[in-house]
C-alpha cells in the first residue's frame, strides 16, 4: 500500500501493518498472520468483527524482535455499541520471561472512563488518565457505525527515563 503513495519510506521502522479489511496477512513480514479467537470472524471488506471475549491474535515472525520504547499504535475502528466497556483495540505486548508480568501498551476504549479512548497498559504504568489529557481526543463523539481512526504515539526520553503519549483521533 505505500509502494504508490509518497510516504513509500514510513516502511523504515514499521514494525507491522495489517489491512484486516483484505486479509488477516501483516504487510510488513515481520509477523505471522492473525489468528481468530473466541468466535471472532474475518469478513472481507469490512475487518475482523469482534464480540465479547473475541480478539485476534498474532506474534512476531522473528522471536528476537523487541519492541522499541517510542512508538505509534494506530488502528481503525467502527463500534457499534458506545456502552461497552474495557475494550482494547489494539496492543503491542512484550513477554520475554515466564516468571515476570507482561508489558503492553494499548488503545483501549472505556478502560478508564465511559465513553473515552485512553493509552492503556499493565496496572496503568504508562495510561495517563487526568480530565486534562482525557479531554480532546480520548472523548468519543461520533455515533456508533462511525469509522474511527486512533493513534497513540509513545514518545521515550531517555534522558528524564520517561514516556510523553499522545492520542489522535482521524488526525
Amino acid at each position: 500500500r505505500f509502494e504508490d503513495s509518497p510516504f513509500t519510506n514510513l516502511r523504515k521502522g514499521l514494525l507491522a501493518d495489517w489491512d484486516f479489511e483484505k486479509s488477516l496477512d501483516d504487510q510488513s513480514g515481520n509477523v505471522a498472520p492473525a489468528q481468530l479467537h473466541g468466535g471472532a470472524t474475518h469478513v472481507f471488506g469490512k475487518g475482523i468483527v469482534l464480540g465479547e471475549d473475541q480478539f485476534a491474535h498474532t506474534r512476531f515472525s522473528d522471536s528476537a524482535v523487541d519492541l522499541p520504547a517510542s512508538k505509534t499504535i494506530s488502528a481503525w475502528a467502527t463500534l457499534k455499541d458506545l456502552t461497552v466497556e474495557g475494550g482494547a483495540l489494539m496492543s503491542c505486548e512484550e513477554h520475554t520471561d515466564a516468571s515476570a508480568p507482561r508489558q503492553f501498551e494499548a488503545i483501549a476504549f472505556a478502560a478508564e472512563a465511559s465513553n473515552r479512548w485512553t493509552a492503556g497498559s499493565e496496572s496503568d504504568a504508562r495510561t495517563e488518565t487526568s480530565e486534562t489529557w482525557m479531554s480532546g481526543a480520548s472523548v468519543v463523539d461520533e455515533a456508533a457505525g462511525v469509522k474511527v481512526l486512533i493513534s497513540v504515539v509513545y514518545d521515550y526520553d531517555d534522558t528524564s527515563n520517561s514516556n510523553t503519549i499522545t492520542m489522535y483521533r482521524n488526525g
